[in-house]
């Protein structure tokens, strides 16, 4: 239960991220040096998403940690390497 909050919570804060660069790219007067592409941040958007929803999954005991560890780690991975650069 508690692994799930967390799980929810650091994807929340993770879309939030990226859905407030993505509006801040196009809908602001502020410019950046460096801006990661649209399909990078759509990406992320989409990878907070679905850890959402693996966390409210482990919430109601649809699946059970062990597994939902090795999708949420593969998954922050995988949003690593895109926003860093390695998976472009």
């Amino acid at each position: 239960m508690i692994l799930g909050i967390l799980i929810l919570i650091i994807n929340i804060i993770h879309v939030y991220q990226y859905v407030t660069l993505f509006y801040n790219y196009h809908f602001t007067n502020i410019l950046y040096i460096l801006r990661y592409p649209d399909r990078i941040v759509f990406m992320q958007i989409i990878i907070g998403l679905i850890g959402i929803l693996i966390g409210i999954l482990l919430i109601i005991n649809k699946i059970n940690i062990k597994k939902t560890l090795m999708i949420e780690i593969c998954m922050l991975l995988f949003a690593f390497g895109f926003s860093s650069g390695f998976l472009y």
